[in-house]
């Protein structure tokens, strides 16, 4: 019984320490690592190599061999990067790897001496702890992100109380141990008063939950950004379903006094007043072209979208162009839409706004339809050309703008709605113009 145990956490430890890091690198610094069922389940299958070493222990360097070679090639593979970034990932791999196991020494030595075990049941809680402090995280790290497809990319502050969080686990690690790698008990002795109990739960309780408290921080930090980007959007849908309410009611008055207007020509014309009718005439023109939307895209709640945006434009002196419409419009959620054009037309008149006096500042809505797809492109004048690449790189946190709380989701929302209602894009910077190409299901 006490073999099958062990062989149970033998196995949980190995699937622990190489599953954790994959997790923690798509979940924590680049989502574009893949997380299949394929690789975890090649990931499981692992272990069950080292029935080799037991049939024929001769193979036991060449399967060691296999792991350390082999497993973090898997874990990098798949997902849309460079090979500069699976390089990178498979650089984070390895080192997650090693400082696991450096995080387990400390953790290893203060648990045997809290528990007071010996010598011999020292080495006992190797794997035991391995496999707690991997799998657990492994299975949270899965059910909240993995499922749901949710990511939640370090910012540079993260990324620093990590490092730090290292140095501490580094410190620990050399302060109980001498230059020939021997034991020093200078900070885990067997405990004999209550300040070793203190040091010991103090240092199991910062090794095990400072990690914790470190997501717990950028969580927070991250939902109060999406909470400012969400209240930014409903904004700008609530402003423009007012004017398009606006214009509706200013369009129902003018239809009621229409009927008026047409009886005071009748009577102008009657009486031969043919210059004042044709005035009259000319005056209801002018009062109808006002009523007329300046911007028709065959979905209304992008017209009144864009039509919030004219006034910015016309302040910043850029040229707005539309050509086409949308048949049907794009059945989006209200919310999608926004998400999507409010935000690119926020990026477009930012960069138009900053191109140099006298050059010129335009933005275009070019809207082209195909059998079952419509193309959709929104293009803008820039001051210079954009590392297309470092936009669409979330980690980086690319942007111009003041606001860089608002701004700091950045293109990757963009396409994330775009993908969730079935299309694709695709993003270009030559000669100082910058487009967003949208390919769009038809309905």
């Amino acid at each position: 019984m006490t073999e099958i145990l062990d062989c149970i956490v033998g196995y949980l430890a190995f699937f622990g320490i190489t599953l954790f890091p994959l997790l923690l690198i798509h979940c924590f610094y680049d989502e574009n690592l893949a997380v299949t069922g394929k690789k975890i389940l090649a990931i499981a299958l692992m272990p069950f190599l080292s029935v080799l070493i037991k049939i024929a222990p001769a193979t036991d360097p060449f399967v060691t061999a296999f792991y350390v070679i082999v497993i973090p090639v898997i874990a990098v593979l798949g997902g849309k990067m460079t090979l500069f970034r699976r390089v990178i990932n498979w650089s984070r791999y390895i080192l997650t790897v090693i400082f696991v196991f450096i995080v387990i020494f400390p953790l290893q030595l203060a648990v045997s001496a809290l528990l007071n075990f010996g010598d011999e049941l020292y080495s006992d809680l190797y794997l035991p702890i391995i496999a707690v402090y991997t799998v657990i995280p492994s299975i949270i790290m899965y059910m909240v992100y993995i499922r749901k497809e949710k990511t939640l990319l370090f910012r540079r502050q993260d990324k620093l109380l990590v490092w730090l969080y290292a140095t501490f686990v580094i410190f620990l690690y050399f302060a109980d141990i001498d230059e020939q790698g021997n034991e020093t008990g200078m900070l885990f002795n067997s405990p004999d008063n209550i300040k070793d109990y203190l040091l010991i739960l103090f240092t199991i309780f910062m090794i095990t939950f400072l990690p914790f408290f470190i997501i717990r921080n950028c969580q927070s930090s991250y939902y109060g950004r999406l909470s400012e980007h969400q209240q930014y959007f409903l904004e700008a849908e609530l402003n423009a379903s007012k004017q398009y309410k606006a214009a509706q009611e200013e369009t129902r008055a003018f239809r009621h006094d229409v009927q008026n207007n047409l009886t005071a020509v009748a009577m102008l014309m009657e009486q031969k007043k043919y210059d004042e009718a044709e005035q009259y005439i000319n005056d209801m023109r002018t009062e109808v072209s006002s009523f007329s939307p300046k911007v028709v895209t065959g979905d209304e709640m992008l017209d009144s979208l864009i039509s919030a945006k004219l006034a910015k434009m016309a302040e910043n002196r850029i040229k707005f162009k539309i050509d086409g419409v949308i048949d049907g419009g794009l059945g989006w959620k209200p919310m999608d839409i926004c998400t999507v054009f409010a935000n690119a037309l926020d990026n477009a008149i930012e960069a138009a706004s900053q191109v140099t006096e006298g050059e010129p500042r335009n933005i275009g809505i070019n809207i082209k339809k195909t059998a079952h797809q419509r193309l959709i492109s929104i293009s803008n004048s820039c001051k210079e050309d954009i590392d297309c690449k470092a936009l669409m790189d979330e980690s980086l946190h690319f942007t111009s703008k003041a606001d860089k709380r608002l701004h700091g989701f950045g293109m990757k929302n963009i396409q994330k709605v775009i993908e969730k209602n079935g299309g694709m894009m695709k993003i270009n910077c030559e000669n100082k113009r910058f487009s967003l190409d949208m390919i769009l299901q038809r309905n």
